[in-house]
């Protein structure tokens, strides 16, 4: 049985042992070539999965892991299917392998370089194009798509372009609705993530959202990821609006109810807030961001 599968994968590799029709430099500065437009594309990092789906090219993806969706099953799933007729059997398991991976036949293989590090090295040596991914801002993001475009090539690198111009005129009209706000007119908001005590820092797109849609950012000063906080210190910071994400039980009312919270101006006004999403939550960093940063603006 081992035999077979090595052999499989031998043949599979072979297939790209052939001059490259274009080389693209990805967003970790890697450079991926490829032997043609590739028609079997498998995503392993769920962020960039959805920039495959905004192009119009799912029926590219044999395989991909979905942001903030742990199974196929709920609402969610039965979303992601009237998106995707075949997202059941496209839908791959948190962490996937690299023989899972591989049973996709991909001809390009979507990852992250951190999460998805040594399974793509792994791909690399097997000769799989890989491309990797790191959108974070939304400058970031349209370089994703830009990236996608390329990758995809054809009518997905025109629908690419049309794609971000589209993003940055409405950024614009963002900018330009905010013109003359001072620091003192943006409320001061606070964005919790999966729980009620999780917080973005400085550096998350999070914070990003909430500064281009007009506010000010209560945990700015924090530094990496998601941080763990405490009540008092959310006290200290007094947001005056509170957002919570997409994802996690925290539902407003978790917050509204309890008196600890009541301590804040946000709670206090009711001024509390779960961010929507269709497919993508609204604050990954995907094209969907912008309809948070919109939705934020309305907020």
């Amino acid at each position: 049985m081992m035999r077979k599968l090595l052999t499989g994968i031998v043949v599979f590799v072979m297939s790209f042992v052939c001059s490259a029709y274009t080389e693209v430099q990805d967003q970790a500065g890697g450079t991926v070539s490829l032997t043609e437009p590739p028609q079997r594309v498998v995503s392993a990092y769920g962020v960039a999965t959805y920039y495959v789906y905004a192009l119009g090219e799912g029926d590219r993806l044999t395989g991909a892991r979905y942001v903030a969706l742990p199974d196929r099953e709920g609402p969610l799933g039965a979303l992601h299917t009237e998106m995707d007729a075949d997202f059941a059997a496209k839908f791959l398991p948190a962490d996937p392998t690299v023989e899972e991976v591989l049973a996709g036949e991909a001809q390009l293989v979507l990852t992250n370089p951190v999460r998805n590090r040594g399974m793509a090295e792994m791909l690399r040596d097997l000769g799989v194009p890989v491309a990797a991914y790191t959108p974070e801002s939304l400058e970031s993001v349209l370089e994703a798509i830009k990236l996608t475009g390329a990758l995809l090539g054809g009518p997905a690198a025109t629908q690419a372009e049309q794609l971000v111009s589209f993003i940055e005129g409405l950024l614009s009209q963002l900018d330009n609705a905010l013109t003359g706000l001072t620091s003192e007119e943006r409320p001061n908001t606070l964005f919790l993530g999966s729980t009620a005590l999780q917080v973005a820092s400085g550096a998350m797109l999070q914070h990003e959202l909430i500064v281009r849609a007009g506010g000010r950012s209560a945990s700015e000063d924090l530094t990496g990821g998601w941080r763990a906080v405490s009540v008092e210190q959310i006290i200290r910071w007094d947001p005056e609006v509170i957002v919570i994400a997409p994802y996690g039980t925290v539902q407003p009312a978790t917050l509204l109810e309890d008196p600890h919270w009541g301590a804040t101006t946000a709670v206090r006004n009711g001024r509390v807030y779960k961010m929507p999403r269709v497919a993508a939550p609204w604050d990954a960093p995907v094209p969907d961001a912008v309809l948070g940063t919109l939705w934020l603006f309305q907020v």
